[in-house]
């Protein structure tokens, strides 16, 4: 499994993460962070008495530095009498306080990309919830619209964070930011336009097949077309998703596009 994954270059390349899912994050070994951030010694109590899985789990040993209340405030010495530092010496740990600042230099080390101090500005690009559970139904019922969901953050779950065919000189440690152009010119408002677009393959299977796709705007429109797809590689759907690739290519950004497939 490990060749095949270094064969492919399978890599873990998220656009942006949620953060709920950067406090997901192993707090050891973390692709964020530099080789210089782990120290054997001190993080063998963190590992063995305090519960430190994750970057979550950092987060809270790390919380009490900031407790202020007169109730149950922290004290910056091994005898620390706060809630939180009792539990870690009944467990065994000699230093709490050591423990949490130890913690505290780990998490101020990890990249921006991964911390979860980091909050990028809001991008615009993700949908909201009502519309996202629009999309469910009309894919549930199969009927109605569904609005393509342009976001760039991983939300769901840490698997589907990993690509193929990474370059890892391309991977970046810093937050992805949706550049806003300054607009030219007149503001116009664009009708929607409306792409029919389908794909079919011949002898599928065999040596011999072939496949090709189609784009219909209107009657005797200049945009429609219908091609042969290329290579050695068909399939159905490569031609039905090749068909809307190309259709998407040939209209201009700025104008809002239906696509109608089977």
């Amino acid at each position: 499994l490990l060749k095949t994954a270094k064969k492919f270059n399978i890599s873990f390349a998220p656009i942006k993460l949620s953060k709920e899912l950067k406090k997901s994050l192993p707090a050891w070994y973390h692709l964020g962070t530099s080789k210089n951030t782990y120290h054997k010694s001190k993080d063998k109590c963190l590992t063995d008495r305090h519960d430190s899985d994750s970057i979550k789990h950092l987060l809270k040993i790390r919380k009490r530095l900031t407790q202020i209340s007169n109730n149950n405030q922290h004290f910056p010495r091994s005898s620390c009498p706060c809630t939180t530092c009792q539990k870690d010496r009944n467990k065994g740990c000699k230093n709490p306080h050591t423990c949490a600042q130890h913690v505290n230099e780990i998490l101020f080390k990890i990249a921006p990309k991964f911390n979860t101090k980091t909050k990028p500005k809001k991008d615009g690009l993700s949908l909201t919830c009502h519309r996202t559970e629009k999309n469910y139904q009309a894919h549930k019922n199969r009927q109605g619209e569904v609005l393509f969901d342009p976001t760039v953050t991983n939300r769901s779950s840490l698997s589907d964070c990993f690509r193929i065919f990474v370059d890892p000189k391309k991977t970046s440690l810093t937050p992805a930011h949706r550049l806003h152009t300054p607009t030219r010119g007149l503001n116009l408002i664009q009708e929607n336009i409306t792409i029919f677009t389908d794909g079919s393959c011949t002898n599928n299977g065999k040596e011999n097949t072939r496949s090709s796709c189609g784009i219909w705007i209107a009657e005797n429109h200049p945009k429609n077309k219908a091609f042969r797809i290329p290579g050695q590689k068909h399939l159905n759907q490569i031609a039905k998703i090749t068909a809307i690739f190309i259709a998407a290519q040939q209209i201009e950004p700025y104008i809002p596009i239906t696509f109608v497939t089977d």
